[in-house]
């Protein structure tokens, strides 16, 4: 019981912001329930990580994307939690061998074997879960330094957490000389994406016009900008996309 209590007070008090990584390109906040499947018709390679957690979400549920393709997912973890993880990993997700452990600091990386040749890398730190399918991604964010991540430097935090708290989910991305911080949503199978463009003004590089940043975005190759609505009224400037199938 001791160690059930320790351990999940150790995942209440590690802050989960402070491990997303500044090399990360796009960051999904999933602050709370949220029908997956809406999210998956913007990229579908995102089940692949969801499936991981076997149904043991805690909220909120972060997924860093990088510039290579790459992507790790984070969120903290009880007891309780992790050994259903665990579980699940072994028996639905892994081809039936043990895993490799790799000691990396104070934490254990465990590398699994799938089909296909792939493998699955997670490590279970401070009460928090980071997995991906690249070892990379995780050895990095166990290096994080909480001076120096996705978010740090920004001059426009409140709004970074307006953004974040007022949706179950959003996104941040990053493109040269701006970040979007953006709410998502669904209506039937149009995609809508509301929030503002935040100026990195202190890199010295500036979007020319802020009409090509919708089409900066990294889109998979099955969506397309339908539409979209950019407004100076106010500083940081608003933008809302529309993204739709490409059929």
């Amino acid at each position: 019981m001791y160690k059930r209590l320790k351990y999940n007070k150790q995942s209440f008090d590690t802050d989960l912001y402070s491990y997303v990584s500044p090399q990360a390109t796009e960051v999904i906040n999933i602050n709370r329930g949220y029908n997956f499947e809406k999210l998956f018709l913007y990229d579908p390679s995102l089940y692949q990580l969801i499936e991981i957690l076997g149904g043991s979400i805690h909220y909120p549920v972060i997924i860093s994307k990088y510039a290579n393709g790459k992507m790790l997912l984070a969120m903290k973890t009880s007891h309780e939690q992790e050994y259903a993880i665990r579980e699940h990993i072994d028996k639905q997700i892994s081809l039936p061998f043990p895993p490799k452990r790799v000691k990396y600091k104070d934490a254990e990386i465990y590398i699994h074997a799938l089909a296909n040749n792939q493998f699955l890398v997670y490590s279970f730190y401070k009460g928090l879960f980071f997995v991906s399918y690249h070892y990379m991604p995780v050895e990095n964010i166990l290096d994080s330094d909480p001076e120096n991540t996705f978010f740090s430097g920004e001059e426009h935090k409140e709004i970074i957490e307006k953004v974040r708290l007022s949706a179950p989910v959003c996104m941040y991305m990053k493109l040269p000389g701006n970040m979007l911080a953006i709410d998502y949503s669904v209506h039937n199978d149009t995609i809508h994406m509301e929030g503002y463009i935040l100026n990195h003004g202190r890199h010295g590089s500036f979007t020319p016009n802020p009409n090509l940043i919708p089409f900066m975005i990294n889109l998979p190759d099955s969506i397309c900008v339908e539409d979209y609505t950019i407004s100076d009224e106010n500083k940081p400037m608003t933008v809302k996309i529309k993204l739709n199938k490409i059929y």
